[in-house]
């Protein structure tokens, strides 16, 4: 996260998005391979890689929805955000517990990989991906001033 506002400066906010998505499959890819050994270290390195880009993304992705949100609904925003994704998350592993039981482990980390693998592509093709600056618009404009009154 601490990085996030340099890499928007050099690759821009939305470009940084699907670029460290893309540069970030073969990491994914790397975790379900852990094992003992060298594995271990290797899918931990991979892993550091993954949290290394949800951070950026985090950093970008709410600085986008706090400039897109009128001040009034900022708020609601983000309570909405947090119960959707929380509660996201908290689905995910009561199904990711069912599935490793049914299926193995081994299994559910590489359909987590191929998630990974793919969840850059909706802001590839969405406007999102023209955002230059987190000061800007995701057409790539320098984003109106606030006012109170917005």
């Amino acid at each position: 996260a601490a990085l996030a506002r340099k890499i928007c400066d050099w690759l821009g906010a939305g470009q940084s998005l699907w670029i460290l998505g893309l540069v970030g499959i073969p990491f994914a890819f790397m975790v379900p391979l852990m094992d003992t050994g060298p594995w271990q270290w290797i899918a931990s390195a991979a892993w550091t890689m993954i949290i290394f880009r949800v951070g950026h993304n985090n950093v970008v992705l709410v600085s986008f929805r706090q400039r897109a949100t009128p001040d009034h609904l900022l708020s609601r925003m983000n309570a909405t955000m947090r119960f959707v994704m929380n509660g996201m998350e908290a689905v995910a592993a009561a199904l990711a517990g069912v599935l490793a039981t049914l299926i193995g482990i081994r299994e559910v980390m590489w359909i987590a990989a191929i998630g990974l693998a793919v969840a850059w592509l909706p802001i590839l093709f969405s406007p999102l991906r023209n955002m230059t600056t987190l000061d800007s618009d995701y057409d790539g404009a320098p984003a109106p001033e606030r006012t109170e009154q917005q």
